[in-house]
């Protein structure tokens, strides 16, 4: 039972941990493609292929620490919380 439960946290961790590596590799694939569309040569390629590359590796090393440090679920969940609109939400008091 206690297996399973730290398997199903281990595969929590590791799907955060792809939300968050993925976000800087698709923020340097976007990058790299409006380069090498920009300039579509040789050079353009090479300079696409190194955003890209530049943005995946950025992600993996960003996701690790994160990992380590303060676990992806805790991450996730502080960058989904807003606070400020919570306030919004939370009724009036009248004095």
């Amino acid at each position: 039972m206690f297996k399973t439960l730290k398997a199903i946290a281990y595969l929590i961790e590791f799907i955060n941990w792809l939300k968050i590596a993925l976000s800087p590799t698709l923020i340097g694939g976007i990058v790299g493609v409006l380069i090498y569309f920009s300039y579509p040569n040789l050079v353009g390629l090479a300079i696409g292929v190194f955003f890209g590359l530049a943005g995946f590796v950025l992600g993996l090393i960003w996701a690790t620490r994160t990992w380590k440090r303060k676990g992806t679920t805790n991450f996730m969940s502080n960058v989904h919380a807003s606070p400020d609109i919570d306030e919004l939400l939370k009724p009036k008091k009248d004095d």
